[in-house]
């Protein structure tokens, strides 16, 4: 080493980096480990030749956005209302805070890493970004976006762009009930993540009563709709209990709306799952769902949580299911909440609650 290290003298040494190959890539159970380290070689050595890769990268995330710009574009941007910790509830649109949504859209990719899903690219954003707007909890303090959701206005969009001016349109296609009946007066909502610094805290709380504040300041909003994912990182046993459940207990008799890329419970599972969700009650099954997963170290996914106990009875749909392959395979289920049926409880909590 030291004989190779000396008669470079005087010599330029040209480096090549590659990008980021991710541990996941590491946990086959199809390929040995002296197979994969062989290949990890291989992927090195193909860096100098401009080859393709062995293995899927992903792209180094984007260095942080300068706060005291993130900071001046917010403060001219709509405030909802603030937390009883003085965090602040913002709206803002790309159009004024452009450097806001390079924020969200770096923190948004590091986020959904952590959780198994992501682009892999240098930010999560796309075009759907520049015209929908963006709710924004800001920590004051700490200079933070502590999380963020994103709204679609509904009839604004569908008036300019029709419905394939909706995100959830990429992945679900509507049927003309649901254009006639919901699109018009509703809000999409998606994106949403809270930062892993703040994820023991009142966070996704906070996202909620900013939601509840745009409700209570646009009446002719009735009905909220969106994607929410469970994890590729779950397994498929897990998957197929969770999505078997709320497809039981809050699935679409309307045919509302299909997935393009449907996730698919075989016959014989969703009748092995008939034998172990016999309950008559939905809270009943639900403790039997968490009693599966627990031993297997997962649990429901938050956002599923929320919406099943949000609203009284057929306030809350899951319209169907499907796989992003965008995301790392993760499936989205497509919700939809009618906003009258909001608990009371849940409406005083989330829609009355923040002081201005």
């Amino acid at each position: 080493m030291a004989h190779e290290l000396f008669n470079k003298k005087n010599k330029t040494i040209d480096i090549k980096i590659g990008d980021p190959i991710p541990a996941k890539a590491f946990t086959s159970t199809y390929i040995n480990d002296q197979t994969q380290i062989k290949l990890l070689k291989k992927h090195v050595y193909s860096l100098s030749k401009g080859k393709g890769n062995i293995f899927i990268t992903e792209k180094n995330v984007i260095h942080p956005i300068d706060r005291k710009l993130i900071k001046r574009e917010l403060s001219d941007s709509q405030i909802l209302g603030r937390t009883k910790d003085d965090k602040k509830i913002i709206l803002t649109e790309f159009e004024n805070s452009p450097n806001v949504l390079k924020e969200i859209a770096r923190l948004r990719e590091i986020t959904f890493r952590k959780v198994g899903e992501g682009t892999g690219k240098k930010r999560d954003i796309d075009d759907f970004d520049k015209y929908y707007k963006h709710l924004v909890v800001w920590d004051e303090e700490g200079l933070e976006i502590v999380g963020s959701y994103r709204i679609g206005i509904g009839k604004d969009i569908f008036l300019s762009k029709g419905t394939e001016g909706f995100y959830t349109s990429t992945l679900f296609n509507f049927s003309s009930r649901f254009e006639d009946e919901v699109i018009k007066d509703s809000i999409e909502l998606g994106r949403s993540f809270v930062q892993k610094k703040y994820w023991n805290s009142n966070a996704l709380n906070y996202l909620w009563q900013g939601i509840g504040a745009f409700i209570s300041n646009n009446d002719w909003v009735k009905h909220l709709f969106g994607g929410v994912s469970i994890s590729n990182n779950y397994s498929e046993s897990a998957k197929n209990m969770i999505v078997y459940y709320f497809q039981k207990w809050f699935g679409d008799i309307d045919d509302f709306a299909e997935s393009k890329n449907k996730f698919i419970l075989s016959n014989k599972t969703a009748d092995d799952l008939s034998k172990i969700f016999i309950s008559d009650n939905y809270k009943e099954d639900y403790r039997i769902l968490k009693n599966l997963l627990k031993p297997t170290g997962y649990t429901v996914p938050v956002l599923y949580k929320h919406y099943s106990e949000l609203c009284n009875d057929n306030g809350v749909k899951f319209l169907d299911f499907g796989v992003d392959p965008d995301f790392e395979n993760c499936v989205d289920g497509l919700i939809l909440v009618d906003v009258h049926k909001i608990k009371d409880e849940k409406r005083e909590r989330f829609i009355n609650s923040l002081s201005a």
